[in-house]
């Protein structure tokens, strides 16, 4: 039993010395690594031991390793990166977008427009007209305003109106302007501006409006032009058109304007009253002669129904605005 217990322990002991390392190279040391040499203070031990250690050490053992891995960077700082630069001298001019102010201000100024009209739409007769308008910006785009125009002498009949009555004996009745008079209501809904042969930029803007006013109105007497003769009267008039400014300056403009003045006209009548009578009096309709109600004298017989009337008209001229300064809300 004591043999068992000595066999056992002699086991570990052999168990606890080193083995040889055969597959190692044979190490030998001498004196000079300087281990015993080594020094520690309280000021720096760990600095003597890192560069006398760690220099020995790093030379033998660390060699190895640092070849393998390459050297250790020295600084940690980035180089700067050069940006590429990019040749534009090809490319198209690029074009600039830029919300400017309105260059005429027309809130609370007045404009004052003299104007020459002609009309477009009947044949037979031409009536032209001299005018004048005043309006008042309520706001940016609102306004009110009055005109007056003058048509009388400024007539004139078509070549047709002469030629058609002799060549197939059919009488077109005709009639004349003396005057007009109108209140309106102006709204411009639309403002721009307009390049001219890529050099001049002019500012322009469009305009509708609408009022009620009369005309001052007559029958031409064609039809028995002998005993006809007709007065002037008012005839109640409706209008609405539209318009466009083209500013010159900013308170100087070209003025254009489509109008359309719409009313109820009593023209001549074509028939003739077969009676000669000249007698007011006269009541008898079964003589001869015929009576007065009958007579082409009476002239109850002269105008015929009435009928609805456009007198489409363009006017042009010269739009001044006062006063002829104004003050931007915002400036630039």
């Amino acid at each position: 039993m004591m043999k068992r217990w000595f066999g056992l322990l002699g086991l570990a002991a052999l168990w606890g010395l080193p083995a040889p390392a055969w597959g190692q190279d044979e190490m030998t040391f001498d004196d000079t690594g300087g281990g015993d040499e080594m020094t520690f203070d309280d000021t720096g031990g760990g600095e003597e031991t890192g560069g006398e250690t760690g220099g020995e050490t790093g030379g033998e053992t660390g060699g190895d390793l640092a070849g393998l891995l390459g050297a250790a960077p020295t600084t940690t700082s980035e180089e700067p990166v050069e940006e590429a630069v990019i040749d534009t001298s090809a490319l198209p001019e690029p074009e600039i977008w830029a919300v400017q102010q309105s260059y005429v201000l027309r809130d609370g100024r007045f404009e004052l427009t003299p104007t020459y009209g002609i009309s477009l739409n009947d044949p037979f007769v031409t009536h032209n007209a001299f005018g004048i308008k005043l309006g008042w910006y309520i706001t940016e785009v609102l306004g009110i305003g009055a005109s007056f125009q003058w048509y009388q002498g400024l007539d004139a009949e078509s070549e047709d109106n002469f030629h058609i009555p002799r060549s197939f004996r059919l009488v077109v009745p005709i009639n004349e302007y003396q005057l007009g008079a109108n209140l309106h209501f102006s709204y411009v809904p639309i403002y721009g501006k307009l390049t001219i042969f890529n050099e001049w930029i002019f500012h322009w803007d469009c305009f509708i409006e609408g009022g009620v006013g009369f005309l001052y109105t007559r029958p031409i007497p064609v039809v028995d032009p002998e005993v006809r003769t007709f007065d002037f009267g008012i005839r109640v008039a409706a209008n609405i058109g539209i318009g466009a400014r083209i500013f010159i300056t900013k308170f100087v403009a070209v003025y254009i304007q489509y109008l359309d003045f719409m009313y109820m006209e009593r023209l001549e009548n074509l028939a003739i009253a077969p009676s000669e009578t000249t007698d007011q009096n006269d009541n008898d309709c079964e003589d001869a002669n015929g009576c007065w109600a009958t007579s082409r004298y009476n002239d109850s017989t002269w105008l015929g129904e009435s009928k609805f009337t456009n007198d489409m008209m363009l006017f042009v001229g010269a739009s001044i605005f006062f006063p002829f300064t104004f003050d931007y809300e915002y400036p630039k």
